[in-house]
């Protein structure tokens, strides 16, 4: 695994640095582990330059941020952040010259390296061309910054909407590209976002996180990028429709009458109209819109206009996702489901309202413990779980949000199961407190 070669190379470096104090620069053991470095930083290049940095006190390689606690990370954190450097990348082609001299930089005392000219100046001095500064963006940043801005989007897509002004799709289509690629680099990181939201902002929150399920489930699937775009655009503007619809209707919390049904049952159509005159659109989106309510026996809103009716390959993936988040997102007049007891009521209504295989993949994409869902550990801690490993379902990313005795904690503690050293371990999943431990993105 990739993660565990970041492990070996921040190791191997962070004892090159201390053992300068030891031994003079060409001894055999520091040229060994430079080499070593060297040797496991080379399969990483295939796929561009390699980054290491800090990032919110924890140490982010190639963006994966590196949670399990190590005394080389601690101690390669603490010479990065006393001389105010976000971030190195080293590129193909560095030598053991380079790091040899970088080495020599970093043991450096603080104030004697600022007093030499800092990190940019000491470069220059010591000829070192394939490491460069890089600011470093955990990928959990980058997906906390993208999920504010389709956020942000679609309050202007709304607005624009109600205003009678056709929205432009281009910011649209961007937000889903930088979402698809941030699913690449780490899924869980924007996934995690869709369960940690409150119920301030639930129309524009729940339009996001449609998007972000779909698209993700497209990939899973995968689909070809064409129809992945048209799912990821579908899903952020499934209810755009709904905003011809009165407020009244909308935020209703009793039943609603027959004549109210009639009016959300506009929606899609509405939707449809409105994204088809949207300049460039991705030409299956308005279908998908149309058709997400329409549900698998095609017995939903609005029917087929004619017997043969096939749906979008898309429309399945969005009609799930839209509904998992409206169980399981919290709403002012209503409390959210259990993960794990929303997809068993969705299961129930498998080969009725959904495709049984496009939800079966939905399940898998999920996990055993979906994000979101709150367990308790074996050390009597509550945790919510905010990342799922795709090689060990039962052991996810947690964050720990109360302590054994229950209490609520202050501050969270996030970590991967997989590389606790206390070796804790779900035992059950836990009924929400939703409102007690609401979080925001």
């Amino acid at each position: 695994m990739e993660i565990e070669i970041y492990y070996k190379i921040i190791n191997a470096f962070a004892g090159a640095i201390r053992n300068l104090s030891y031994y003079p620069s060409g001894h055999p053991a520091l040229l060994r582990q430079i080499q070593v470095v060297l040797s496991l930083l080379a399969p990483l290049w295939e796929e561009g330059d390699v980054s290491i940095g800090v990032a919110e006190g924890v140490i982010v390689f190639n963006r994966e941020p590196l949670f399990k606690e190590s005394p080389a990370g601690e101690e390669l954190k603490t010479r990065f952040t006393e001389r105010g450097i976000g971030g190195l990348a080293f590129r193909r082609g560095v030598t053991a010259e380079e790091l040899f001299a970088l080495s020599r930089i970093l043991s450096q005392d603080p104030i004697q390296f600022q007093a030499l000219g800092g990190l940019l100046g000491l470069f220059r001095k010591s000829n070192i061309e394939n490491i460069v500064p890089v600011e470093i963006e955990a990928v959990e940043d980058k997906a906390k910054r993208v999920y504010h801005s389709a956020r942000d989007i679609v309050v202007k897509v709304m607005n624009d909407a109600r205003l009678g002004v056709i929205p432009k799709v281009e910011t649209v289509v961007k937000t889903i590209e930088q979402m698809a690629d941030i699913m690449i680099s780490d899924r869980n990181a924007i996934l995690g976002l869709t369960m940690l939201s409150s119920y301030d902002n639930y129309t524009f929150n729940h339009s996001v996180n449609v998007g972000i399920l779909s698209l993700s489930l497209a990939q899973h699937l995968e689909h070809s990028e064409a129809i992945q775009l048209e799912v990821g655009v579908a899903g952020l503007l499934h209810d755009i429709g709904k905003t011809f619809t009165p407020l009244s209707v909308l935020n209703k919390p009793g039943p609603l009458s027959d004549d109210e049904w009639e009016v959300i049952r506009r929606h899609p159509s509405d939707g449809t109209e409105l994204i088809e005159r949207m300049e460039g659109h991705p030409p299956g989106a308005s279908t998908i819109v149309l058709e997400h309510h329409m549900g698998y026996n095609l017995r939903g809103y609005p029917r087929p206009s004619g017997p043969g009716h096939k749906m979008h390959p898309g429309t399945g993936i969005v009609t799930i996702s839209d509904c998992y988040d409206s169980m399981t997102t919290l709403r002012a007049y209503q409390e959210r489901m259990e993960p794990r007891e929303a997809l068993k009521k969705m299961n129930g209504l498998a080969g009725k309202h959904f495709d049984p295989n496009t939800l079966k993949s939905f399940i898998q994409m999920l996990g055993i413990y979906p994000i979101g869902s709150l367990v308790r550990l074996n050390s009597g801690e509550i945790a919510l779980v905010t990342g799922v490993e795709a090689g060990d379902p039962n052991h996810p990313r947690v964050k720990i949000v109360t302590d054994r005795e229950g209490k609520k904690l202050t501050e969270y503690q996030e970590m991967k199961l997989t590389e606790d050293p206390q070796g804790r371990q779900i035992i059950t999943t836990v009924d929400f407190m939703a409102k007690d431990l609401e979080m925001s993105p």
